[in-house]
């Protein structure tokens, strides 16, 4: 756990940066999982309704194909129904995620 000065810390570089940086903060502040933030598109990002639409997530897996590579990044759907879900965007957080989608498209990944 961190602690609240560490949290404040945290927040304020994040806010800085890009997507990458903004998709620690939707895990700490928003509570996404790893594999929901790497697989979150622009799209997902409803900044009028202030939500975050969480339909899929990406993990690792082996490549079944004997050679390189060993392993392959697959999007799908979350393990339960209730993984399935909106969450409210933090308001500190808006005017970065505004940023971060001007002039992109809704297909790009967040963190690309």
């Amino acid at each position: 756990l961190f602690s609240q000065s560490e949290m404040f810390r945290i927040k304020r570089e994040a806010l800085k940066g890009s997507g990458c940086e903004l998709g620690v903060l939707l895990g700490l502040y928003v509570g996404l999982r790893i594999g929901e933030v790497c697989a979150l598109t622009l799209g997902d990002i409803d900044l009028s309704e202030q939500l975050v639409h969480i339909d899929k997530t990406m993990f690792r897996i082996r490549n079944p194909d004997v050679g390189s590579p060993k392993t392959l990044l697959i999007t799908g759907t979350p393990k339960s129904a209730g993984s399935v879900r909106c969450v409210p965007i933090p308001p500190f957080m808006l005017g970065a995620l505004a940023r971060l989608k001007r002039g992109r498209s809704d297909k790009n990944y967040f963190n690309a």
